[in-house]
């Protein structure tokens, strides 16, 4: 969807797509700024005599998530094409601890998106891409944040010597600005109330 302001702005969304393939929104510059977050290939083809193509038919709403910064991408990425990763799955409403991550592994969100509560008070959501690596988590989340599955999710798994260190700092860096930033953020907020 496509809203054109009076003043030539402009805002794109994705405000419907099939559950198959992953819809991707990029903005007028080509860069990739949304994705869709849930993507169901069985669903889509037990219904396919119904559709001609994955993108027949109106769609109905998605889960959408912001891309992540390059190096989670690039980390993603490196995790995707290795291969070395078993799945597991989370069940919606389900927190991330009742899947625990040993402090040797890394967790990638394959499908499906997270929310990260803070303090148990929503805070963020994060989709496919989003890596979850316990060693290189900072001290603040990990005493204040939570990780529930807002919608049924795959995880990848695989152990943590297989990537590069400086690829998963470079990584949990990303991840602590946009941390702080909502804690920021949130702070700024209270303070104007």
């Amino acid at each position: 969807m496509l809203t054109l302001g009076a003043d030539g702005s402009s805002t794109a969304e994705i405000a419907a797509a099939s559950r198959f393939p992953r819809h991707y929104l990029y903005d007028s510059a080509g860069r990739l700024t949304h994705k869709s977050a849930v993507i169901r290939y069985k669903d889509w083809i037990r219904g396919s005599a119904q559709h001609d193509t994955p993108w027949g038919g109106g769609g109905e709403p998605v889960p959408v998530t912001a891309v992540k910064g390059p190096a989670e991408r690039s980390l993603a990425d490196t995790i995707l094409v290795s291969g070395n990763y078993r799945q597991q799955d989370l069940p919606e409403g389900a927190l991330l601890r009742e899947r625990p991550i040993a402090d040797t592994e890394v967790h990638l969100l394959l499908d499906g998106l997270l929310l990260i509560e803070i303090d148990q008070r929503p805070a963020l959501e994060v989709g496919p891409g989003a890596i979850f690596d316990p060693a290189t988590r900072p001290q603040y989340s990990k005493e204040h944040a939570t990780v529930r599955a807002r919608t049924p999710c795959r995880l990848a798994v695989l152990p943590r010597d297989q990537l590069d260190s400086q690829a998963l700092l470079d990584s949990a860096s990303e991840q602590a600005s946009r941390l702080n930033a909502y804690l920021e953020n949130e702070r700024d907020r209270r303070q104007s109330l």
